[in-house]
């Protein structure tokens, strides 16, 4: 069922629809920056809104595409991504072997059941990331927030289903509830900056310290 909620990040999310957005040019680069997006997706739409005025705010350019890329990336965002085609997987595990960063935002928060199973086994092929069973909701009305400790030490808030993951030999930058609330993690050559709470969005309504904390994923990304 659709709810109030992506019917109103449907509606936000129109300008994007064009794509009208920076186009990267390849001219003296060997790798661009690329935006993934799902147009079947309304949050994934929203949230590719807030990653693009992301961009915009650091000076970078980018590409929008609704697949992962074959030619070579060096960054590449998958905003509230949900499960990922087998041959998008081997993508961007050969994006990731090359040197490519990867800032991957989880999209369970509003999947159905059998969405979220989907997506966690997706994880686990992907980038052996293991998600408990069990998610966490915010309590009641309340404002819940995740503490991010990298690249700046701020709170974003969190909305939606959060589902925790382990951690097997990646660094975590921030917690939920005393749980694993985002990751990096080296991959290849590249790194896997994997997101378990939806940043877009609160990037796509103007947080200042969201807009903040993606700037630092970004420089830094540019940077590996």
């Amino acid at each position: 069922m659709v709810t109030r909620r992506q019917i109103l990040f449907a509606a936000a999310s129109s300008p994007l629809l064009p794509y009208l957005g920076f186009a990267a040019s390849e001219n003296g680069r060997q790798a661009a920056r690329w935006i993934v997006v799902d147009r079947r997706n309304s949050l994934a739409l929203e949230s590719a809104r807030g990653f693009q005025a992301a961009l915009r705010r650091t000076g970078e350019r980018f590409e929008i595409s609704e697949s992962v890329p074959a030619c070579r990336a060096e960054l590449i965002v998958l905003p509230f991504a949900t499960t990922l085609l087998r041959q998008q997987i081997s993508r961007l595990r050969t994006q990731l072997a090359s040197g490519c960063s990867v800032i991957f935002e989880s999209g369970t928060s509003f999947a159905s059941h059998d969405e979220k199973l989907r997506q966690r086994m997706m994880w686990r092929q992907a980038f052996d990331i293991h998600a408990d069973l069990s998610p966490s909701r915010p309590v009641g009305g309340a404002l819940e927030y995740v503490r991010y400790h990298w690249p700046a030490d701020t709170q974003i808030r969190h909305f939606g289903e959060f589902f925790p993951f382990h951690l097997f030999g990646a660094e975590e930058i921030a917690i939920y509830r005393g749980r694993t609330a985002a990751i990096r993690q080296q991959i290849g050559r590249g790194e896997l900056l994997f997101l378990a709470s939806p940043l877009g969005p609160i990037l796509a309504a103007e947080d200042h310290q969201a807009a903040e904390l993606a700037a630092g994923m970004i420089q830094h990304s540019m940077s590996v």
